[in-house]
């Protein structure tokens, strides 16, 4: 039996829980696209609405955070949300990875780690899909992406960047057969008028036998940058080396997130595939014999071939999926063409590309078994290596942005993998807590985040 003094504190200690509720956190459902210059609406939920609140953005090592502004101070917990637009300072830069905490009664907790995109190019730099930098100078035309900023780029029909400064104008190392207009290039327009992106006078009709107008013509020009790459005019290869070559790309082009959060020496567009198509032969034993395995498998080693030469496109580079899907295709259809493959002698080169269109195609709209479950391997795979690299990093990297991923995941069997992964990563962000003192990440689990942005 309590005395009455304990029976007292006991009913006020439930009264303070019950007042508090859950403890505050951030409830932006992703900390991803900040950018300088752009305002930023900053959310939360739980905690007491009658006490203050308080949001600073740190920096530094997860475990023992460095404070770099207060962005409000004693905060009606009620006004929310609260919007927030970066400026550049010496403490606040493009490059670095930030985090926001926000304070109640003596409580803390953060958001994700994110970077801040700059609004404008940052320096008189473009790189390649493969990010490659070159120096920008006039008399050369490069067919390249940004560095940074990509909702301000100049971008034709293919995606690709044409800087600012430079002209515009067959002789620039554009084949003379593609007969590209004369004129400058400014912020992207419709293509008529001073200042807009000149988009006339191309070839009527598409290198690439895919019946396109115009675009081709452009894919034409950016494949043309490309070192020892085959040129248009260059008769049928008599093997599919051309094709193989190619496809060094993806060994080499990185994947972009984990570029944007400047993880060392990250996983190429290939590693990514590899890893899936091996995920698909262990596919557990219920949803197996539902499933053809190696039509599953052959998804998983076709879906991102078009990155080779479009690069990695993600959520940051503000692109709507439809005209994300119309560059692809039209760069499936050169990857399997008579410009790389030996298609007008090789009855099997004919074979194995319309067998690889036609699998990309089949996982693009989503709809068999077998492409719904390579698309949930595609997200598995992903949180695996977020995982993996928090864990490379000894818990001072917080990739929470992309546990999204795991709620799209749509399998049972393949829920129940991401499930493990989490639990793994729960278990990790515990024994960091515990060793540094670092508070656990608010997203340990699949709900809200954009993921892997690409569904």
């Amino acid at each position: 039996m309590l005395s009455k003094t304990a029976r007292s504190c006991v009913l006020a200690t439930l009264l303070a829980c019950s007042a508090l509720g859950d403890p505050i956190a951030f409830g932006n459902p992703a900390f991803a696209g900040i950018t300088f210059g752009a305002p930023f609406s900053i959310d939360w939920f739980g905690g007491d609405s009658k006490q203050p609140v308080t949001i600073r953005l740190v920096t530094g090592n997860p475990a023992a955070f460095n404070e770099v502004a207060t962005l409000a101070a004693s905060l009606p917990a009620d006004i929310k949300p609260v919007s927030w637009t970066p400026t550049v300072s010496d403490s606040i830069r493009a490059g670095q990875l930030y985090a926001l905490s926000i304070e109640q009664s003596g409580l803390t907790n953060y958001s994700p780690m994110f970077g801040i995109a700059a609004s404008s190019p940052a320096s008189n730099q473009v790189r390649m899909a493969h990010g490659a930098p070159l120096p920008v100078g006039t008399g050369h035309y490069y067919a390249y992406r940004d560095v940074v900023a990509p909702a301000k780029r100049n971008v034709d029909n293919t995606g690709f960047v044409v800087p600012r400064s430079f002209p515009f104008s067959t002789g620039t190392g554009i084949p003379d057969s593609h007969a590209y207009a004369t004129g400058t290039p400014g912020i992207s327009g419709s293509g008529s008028g001073t200042g807009a992106m000149v988009r006339g006078a191309q070839a009527t009709t598409s290198p690439i036998d895919n019946g396109a107008s115009g675009g081709g013509a452009r894919l034409a020009l950016v494949v043309s940058t490309i070192p020892h790459h085959p040129p248009f005019s260059a008769p049928p290869p008599t093997t599919p080396l051309p094709f193989l070559h190619t496809l060094t790309r993806l060994k080499t082009t990185p994947r972009e997130g984990w570029r944007r959060f400047q993880i060392r020496s990250p996983e190429s567009i290939a590693d990514h595939m590899y890893r899936m198509s091996i995920m698909t032969l262990l596919c557990p034993s219920p949803l197996r014999a539902t499933l053809n395995i190696p039509r599953a498998t052959l998804l998983a080693l076709v879906h991102d071939m078009a990155e080779s030469l479009v690069g990695d496109i993600t959520p940051q580079d503000n692109i709507p999926k439809p005209e994300k899907s119309r560059r692809e295709r039209e760069t499936m259809a050169y990857l399997t063409s008579k410009h790389l493959l030996p298609l007008p002698t090789s009855s099997s080169a004919k074979e194995a590309a319309k067998m690889m269109r036609e699998a990309w195609e089949e996982y693009e709209a989503g709809e068999t078994a077998e492409a719904v479950f390579v698309h949930d391997v595609d997200k598995l795979e992903l949180v695996m290596q977020m995982l993996e690299y928090e864990r490379e990093a000894e818990g001072k990297v917080d990739l929470g942005e992309f546990v999204g991923a795991a709620g799209k995941i749509r399998g049972e069997e393949v829920r129940g993998w991401c499930a493990g992964v989490l639990e793994e990563r729960r278990v990790f962000w515990e024994e960091v807590r515990g060793r540094e003192g670092v508070v656990v990440p608010t997203n340990l689990w699949g709900v809200g985040g954009e993921g892997e942005g690409k569904e």
